[in-house]
């Protein structure tokens, strides 16, 4: 007797237990298993069958035969020998189709194992990617968003996206607290997720005239949320080179030097000496957050 969609198995494994005959569509959110509705922006009607993915109850997950009032599990996936861990379930809606393969404990007992369901492939018959989020719609991939959350987005969008948390460039940063003009050097930076890298290549030293120094002319790309603390060397006070100093990047795009005590254990502003040599020597580098 050949074997279908529609055809109980009583002895063995076939390879329907491996791959299933096609849904034509697919639940991401709890639905009423009953009656002819829109699941997940398909229209399904009475004998249609339906990935069911996202219920309450793990338990109630599975593949559906549309009926008039209550919903009937399909008679490939109502058997104790018709799932196993791994199954895959194919979910076609031209032009798009999606592979989604179950996760669940052996031996699969329907109506008591929880059923879970995850997207792992999908393409689009017309030439694009579909939405992983829902498995329909046109090119679209996964971000992670401030939150921590993943989001769909529309390739070329994504594509900005990416490019805003990694970038690099230059600008034209001004030292300051020296006797006459502010050292005037060009700064470099990357940003790579959400963490900035800022360089100086060539020293940028002057004479002292003050307590203080200060950068100044970050531009906004690079300005983190929030004021912070980083370690950096490099930097020189009253001539003497390569002191452990923090720099306060702030978020109006300064950062403040601060020296530490002979111990170590404070650092303070206004602690440079106001005579002598100080600035920034060569390969000046720190690192801070945008986001904290």
């Amino acid at each position: 007797m050949a074997v279908s969609a529609s055809t109980d198995r009583f002895n063995g494994v076939i390879a329907s237990l491996a791959v299933k005959a096609p849904c034509k569509a697919v639940s991401i959110v709890n639905i009423t298993l009953s009656g002819e509705q829109t699941v997940n922006g398909v229209a399904v009607v009475t004998d249609d069958r339906v990935l069911v993915t996202a219920q309450t109850s793990a338990v109630n997950n599975g593949i559906y035969n549309v009926r008039s009032s209550a919903w009937e599990r399909a008679a490939d996936f109502d058997g104790n020998r018709d799932a196993a861990d791994g199954t895959l379930v194919v979910v076609a809606t031209t032009p798009l189709v999606g592979f989604y393969q179950l996760t669940a404990t052996d031996p699969v007992v329907i109506g008591t194992t929880a059923l879970t369901f995850q997207l792992v492939a999908d393409m689009d018959l017309a030439g694009n990617l579909a939405d992983t989020a829902t498995g329909q719609g046109a090119s679209k991939v996964a971000i992670e968003d401030a939150a921590g959350d993943y989001v769909g987005l529309e390739v070329e969008t994504a594509l900005v996206e990416i490019g805003a948390r990694f970038a690099t460039g230059s600008f034209t940063g001004s030292l300051t607290g020296f006797a006459g003009a502010d050292l005037d050097e060009t700064y470099f930076y990357s940003i790579a997720a959400g963490v900035v890298t800022l360089v100086l290549p060539i020293s940028s030293l002057g004479t002292s005239d003050a307590t203080v120094m200060q950068l100044q002319g970050l531009p906004a790309a690079i300005q983190p949320s929030r004021e912070q603390r980083v370690p950096c060397w490099e930097v020189t006070d009253n001539g003497v080179s390569r002191i452990l100093s923090l720099a306060e990047v702030g978020i109006a795009g300064s950062i403040i030097f601060l020296l530490g005590a002979v111990s170590g254990t404070a650092y303070t502003t206004g602690s440079f000496t106001a005579t002598g040599t100080k600035g920034l020597t060569a390969d000046w580098t720190i690192q801070y957050s945008l986001n904290v």
